[in-house]
């Protein structure tokens, strides 16, 4: 077991460093095409404005960290907050989390409960992102700073860093274990080795003993 414990923890960092780069890679993509990243069926997206504040138990406010459910786009009631993709130009589109308040069949009529009126136009299945399930606020002061562009940079930069030190840190282990285990090689052939030259003396010992014996 002792000898399979260095490549077991090798393996092991290896696929959490790939995963935790696949994470990063995907979450690098999703953030860029403004789409929630979503893992287990569940994403976590930030709140960044007050559109969404009220007196309502899933009201949320700024800072919030609002986790959203894939969902059908034909199950959603009226009623339920639904995280959708809004244009703003032809090419740009931003994700918006905002309250269902009436279905047409144009799509949903949604409306932030803090915005005087609904959206305009409708939140159509192309545009639908998820459903609303749970929000976590006792983060809200660390997510108002890392929301913020500097936050998202430095926070990037970060997890840069982390995993190219954890990177850099599994090449020196990978090494150390093969260094490791050649330098184990050469001991056990050498030990082989003396143990079998060890064997031909005491062979050759024993046939002078046979001679003197016989003479």
């Amino acid at each position: 077991m002792k000898k399979h414990l260095p490549k077991i923890i090798t393996t092991l960092s290896v696929v959490i460093f790939m995963i935790a780069l696949s994470i990063m890679v995907i979450g690098t993509i999703a953030i860029k095409r403004n789409e929630p990243l979503y893992l287990l069926g569940r994403a976590v997206t930030a709140i960044p404005t007050g559109s969404m504040e009220g007196n309502l138990e899933d009201s949320l406010a700024i800072g919030d960290l609002a986790i959203i459910k894939k969902g059908n786009y034909e199950d959603v009631k009226i009623g339920e907050i639904v995280v959708f993709q809004q244009p703003v130009s032809d090419d740009i589109n931003i994700l918006v989390i905002h309250r269902v308040i009436d279905i047409k069949e144009e799509g949903f009529v949604t409306k932030g409960d803090a915005n005087p009126g609904p959206d305009q136009g409708f939140v159509t299945e192309e545009e639908f992102q998820g459903v609303y399930v749970s929000k976590i606020t006792c983060l809200r002061p660390i997510v108002t700073v890392i929301t913020t562009s500097l936050g998202k940079t430095i926070i990037f930069g970060l997890i840069t860093i982390l995993l190219l030190g954890l990177l850099f840190s599994e090449i020196i282990h990978i090494i150390k274990t093969v260094s490791s285990s050649q330098k184990e090689e050469i001991q056990n052939k050498a030990q082989l080795e003396i143990e079998q030259l060890k064997e031909i003396e005491r062979q050759k010992i024993i046939e002078e003993e046979i001679k003197k014996r016989n003479e």
